[in-house]
């Protein structure tokens, strides 16, 4: 749940680019900023690549990892569900590319009063099958998040709600026991997405599931999952905001990185997200096709996975983020292709938003990623850590997370902290995030943070609050997490704002992620296709909606 520059977006820049994306070429008719790497030289980053000009009749397109779990909105969580979900299943409001909010299926929101939020649905909008989507549709798409019963994993978006009902055939109106700023926000993400509630009482269990499939109104309709291999869908032809270009896009799940990687460059894959580090320069050089990066929420770091000991204890955490050099780290492990950050809530997450100064005045009182060994050993002075070993949890496979735990490692014999990395399948590594039990053997995980969401609430108070999905030190500061339920009670953007960044001055101080690096998004595409979005908004938004052939 969380994000790229140091490094703030203009609005006025992405207008800009919006005007060169009518162009045709590649995604320098793109630019969206320009980052200077460690030696100086400028990182171009880019929303998207201009809008597709011809029809293609198929594209196939590498996602890295396994399948997903479900197409279940309700149930979907990875990487890998939100890349497949964003270009079959909508939300009631998008994001756009620069990870700004705006209208989708729902043409407006408004809160009448603190506690009642009215949605405005779009009349015109059909599923898969031609039948319209209504007001029934949403109250049953989003009541399932409210029945416990469910097992949804967006409950706490729910957790204010009195009621949900449809005040209209194209108006739903949401009641509150406690106003709610983040309500609005998750509707542009998975707890927003509308499934047809005829489609789901039929389907039953079996919703999801490649037996069950999904019936939406995105711009691709599912037509097969292959179990273990891949997801077919085609192009909706009655899509309300336009029919896409590409007629045909298939999803091939790889979880080898050199396999995407031989794939791209050899042409069998025409495209693909979050592609391997260590084959950067290899994609860059490739002749038929171009690695282009992007801005991202996406934030790498270690987190404590204890409750006792060093590792709970902030200065200690505190004292190894004070060692860690970040610029060094984004060279060496994240081939340039980051930049250092202050917390795990960076710039792109906020930059669009309407308090985006407020926030950003709050992100630079936070104290600057500058490496320093005496400030560390001082802070460790009062420490009993001595003669203990620290585990670090990686998932075996991964080079990006192995580099960094062994980053870590080195920094930590500099302190005479003696850490051991601790690679793990990749299932067993994931029951980490959801299983106490699992967590039994380790003291620090090492993990890529991103929200889908925007907004800064989602992702911080998993961390802050008593009952948080991710505080698994069991940190406790009454007054930030006071604070940071009074950023979400209010409907004021401003006064929401503010009370975050209180709250973020002290928890940003705790390290309750050590963070190593901010992560550009990085996309390899092929030079016969333009029109996909290459910032981390592809997570929930269609990101193949405008991808089509460039211009002849």
């Amino acid at each position: 749940m969380r994000q790229n520059k140091h490094v703030s977006l203009s609005t006025a820049a992405v207008a800009a680019v919006l005007v060169l994306a009518g162009c045709s070429g590649g995604a320098d008719d793109a630019t969206v900023g320009v980052e200077p790497d460690s030696a100086g030289q400028d990182i171009e980053l880019y929303t998207s690549t201009p809008a597709g000009v011809t029809e293609v009749d198929h594209v196939d397109w590498g996602v890295m990892g396994p399948e997903p779990s479900s197409l279940d909105p309700i149930r979907i969580g990875s990487d890998q569900d939100f890349i497949t979900m964003s270009n079959m299943c909508e939300s009631l409001f998008r994001v756009d590319e620069n990870f700004g909010f705006g209208p989708g299926l729902a043409e407006e929101g408004e809160w009448t009063d603190e506690h009642t939020y009215v949605l405005t649905l779009r009349d015109d909008v059909t599923f898969w099958n031609g039948d319209p989507m209504t007001s029934e549709d949403v109250v049953v798409s989003l009541e399932r998040h409210v029945d416990p019963e469910n097992g949804s994993i967006y409950i706490n978006a729910f957790e204010h709600v009195s009621s949900i009902e449809a005040s209209g055939d194209y108006e739903v109106t949401v009641t509150f026991s406690t106003p709610d700023a983040e309500f609005p926000n998750s509707m542009a993400s998975a707890p927003g997405i509308v499934v047809q509630a005829d489609y789901i009482e039929e389907s039953g269990g079996s919703l999801g599931t490649p037996d069950g499939g999904v019936m939406c109104t995105g711009p691709y309709q599912l037509d097969a999952w292959n179990t273990g291999s891949t997801i077919e869908m085609s192009a909706n032809e009655g899509y309300w905001d336009g029919a896409p270009l590409t007629k045909e896009l298939e999803l091939h799940y790889i979880d080898d990185e050199s396999t995407l990687s031989n794939a791209l460059v050899g042409s069998q894959i025409d495209g693909a997200f979050f592609v391997p580090i260590a084959s950067a320069d290899q994609l860059d050089n490739a002749e038929n096709g171009e690695l282009v990066l992007g801005p991202s929420t996406a934030s790498m770091g270690i987190g404590p996975a204890v409750n006792e000991g060093p590792a709970a204890d902030p200065r200690f955490r505190e004292a190894i983020a004070a060692a860690i050099d970040q610029e060094q780290f984004i060279d060496t492990v994240l081939g340039g292709m980051g930049y250092p950050i202050r917390t795990f809530t960076v710039p792109f997450q906020w930059d669009a938003l309407e308090a985006a100064d407020i926030y950003r005045q709050g992100y630079e009182e936070l104290p600057e990623p500058v490496q320093d060994l005496e400030r560390a050993k001082e802070l460790l002075a009062d420490i009993d850590y001595e003669g203990q070993t620290f585990s670090i949890a990686v998932p075996s496979g991964n080079d990006t997370y192995t580099r960094a735990a062994t980053v870590v490692q080195a920094t930590g014999e500099e302190l005479g902290i003696d850490f051991e990395i601790n690679q793990m399948p990749g299932a067993q590594y994931a029951e980490l995030f959801y299983n106490p039990e699992a967590r039994a053997e380790i003291d620090f995980i090492v993990t890529t943070g991103y929200s889908t969401t925007p907004g800064v609430l989602e992702y911080p108070q998993q961390f802050v609050t008593e009952q948080g999905l991710f505080n698994w030190s069991d940190y406790r500061n009454e007054e930030a997490e006071e604070l940071i339920f009074e950023a979400r009670g209010t409907t004021d953007p401003q006064e929401s704002a503010e009370q975050f960044i209180a709250s973020q001055s002290l928890f940003g101080r705790d390290y309750l992620q050590i963070s190593l690096g901010g992560e550009y998004s990085r996309t390899f595409v092929s030079n016969e296709l333009t029109g996909v979005i290459t910032s981390s908004a592809n997570f929930v938004t269609p990101w193949a909606l405008n991808l089509g052939g460039v211009a002849e």
